[in-house]
């Protein structure tokens, strides 16, 4: 195993581990009734149980993460022949390069459960803070949108970037 997929899986383990501190948390410290809108005057609009945002947004991470670990683990069951790909002469020359490419293919499609359950966490956070905190505003957590919007592009981008450089330009 490659030191980079190792690493990876890590930053999963420690991405999930955080997701749940953060959950449990969150429940203990939120009210029974979570604001979870906003009128354009920073009053609470609609409202969830407390125990449904916590069953709904645990459930997501858990099957939002097994989608995307099944997915990468049945990327080595797929010809890499029939992905789209930039550098396709290159990616497609030999057995290695095919490996290769397969574990770049695994190793990004690992990295959105790290970008998406980061996400989440800033979410709980903000949602938390909103209903216990006396003087914060929903103008304050706006940049979490932004910054899931930018998580979002930058691994989109990633992938054919990485496929346009060739592994005997990386070690020049």
């Amino acid at each position: 195993m490659k030191a980079g997929y190792l690493m990876l899986r890590f930053m999963k383990f420690l991405s999930l581990a955080a997701f749940l501190i953060t959950l449990f948390l969150a429940y203990y410290y939120l009210p029974s009734k979570v604001a979870i809108h906003y009128t354009e005057f920073d009053r609470p609009d609609a409202f969830i149980d407390k125990p449904t945002l916590f069953y709904a947004t645990g459930i997501f991470v858990v099957i939002f993460y097994m989608a995307v670990s099944l997915l990468a683990r049945l990327i080595f069951s797929v010809p890499a022949k029939l992905f789209p790909m930039p550098n396709r002469t290159y990616w497609l020359r030999d057995q290695d390069n095919q490996e290769e490419f397969r574990e770049i293919l695994r190793d990004w499609l690992n990295s959105l459960v790290v970008i998406v359950v980061l996400w989440v966490i800033l979410c709980i956070y903000a949602l938390l803070r909103l209903n216990t905190s006396e003087d914060a505003d929903v103008s304050q957590y706006t940049w979490i949108l932004t910054v899931g919007a930018i998580g979002l592009v930058v691994w989109i981008l990633f992938l054919p970037l990485r496929l346009l450089v060739k592994k005997n330009s990386l070690l020049d």
